[in-house]
């Protein structure tokens, strides 16, 4: 047995152990250094058959304050890597992705997000779809970016992707395996269950009149209720936030 195939065991053993994403996502962290990734985006996009974006869930250990900026900014609407993890199976090294910064075919948004990406340092780092799956009103797809320490040239982080993909495939392929996605989509959101019951009936065509009068709560605090959920679930109105929670299965 190799030294790989000792600790993909290992590794395989401590995933499916771990209990809550938390714990998973931190054991994929503790791997991934070995190949010289020190950050991970883990991601689940919503989106319509005919592939207009509904929604993200993530989970992640990118640093807060680039957070911040790409989350309020919107930019996972006009994301590349998003946008490849969501139509091919290949690996997307972010060199390729970053030499658009300049190109007419892509649009000012996009770009701008890849200008975000290369502001903050991001020159090398690696994208790929991990799972496509089916849902009431559109389709999740699965994926997952993964830089190395910022600054680091991309020549380098490329070549030593090409001589461990097989391995980093296997790494990806057992966390897929072991994740429940639920759990992911729980945790990024975080509805509470009065929220969720809203959500339910506003789904089920009751105006908010109606549905205070259901959960016993005002007119104004159910009005309330629902920004705050527009504001968890990141969406632009009641509507948006219905199809959301139910292609996620939140509701």
């Amino acid at each position: 047995m190799t030294d790989f195939e000792t600790r993909w065991r290992d590794f395989s053993e401590t995933l499916f152990k771990a209990e809550g994403v938390d714990a998973k996502f931190a054991a994929l962290d503790q791997e991934l250094r070995a190949f010289g990734y020190v950050q991970y985006n883990y991601n689940r996009v919503l989106k319509t058959r005919d592939g207009q974006f509904i929604g993200l869930a993530a989970h992640t250990n990118f640093d807060a304050d680039y957070l911040a900026g790409y989350m309020s900014g919107r930019m996972y609407e006009a994301d590349y890597t998003i946008d490849h993890c969501t139509s091919s199976r290949a690996y997307l090294p972010w060199s390729d992705m970053l030499s658009n910064i300049q190109s007419t075919a892509i649009d000012a948004k996009m770009r701008r997000t890849l200008r975000y990406i290369y502001d903050n340092r991001l020159h090398s780092g690696v994208s790929v779809q991990l799972s496509r799956e089916d849902v009431s009103g559109g389709v999740i797809y699965s994926g997952v970016g993964l830089t190395p320490t910022p600054g680091t040239k991309s020549e380098e982080h490329d070549m030593h992707l090409r001589a461990k993909v097989d391995q980093l495939s296997a790494l990806l392929s057992t966390l897929n395996a072991a994740l429940d996605p639920w759990d992911v989509v729980e945790s990024h959101f975080q509805l509470t269950e009065q929220q969720r019951t809203i959500l339910r009936f506003l789904a089920a065509g009751h105006q908010i009149q109606q549905i205070a009068d259901k959960v016993g709560l005002s007119d104004r605090a159910v009005g309330w209720h629902l920004q705050n959920i527009r504001t968890k679930l990141r969406t632009r109105s009641n509507a948006h936030s219905v199809a959301l929670a139910m292609g996620f299965d939140l509701i």
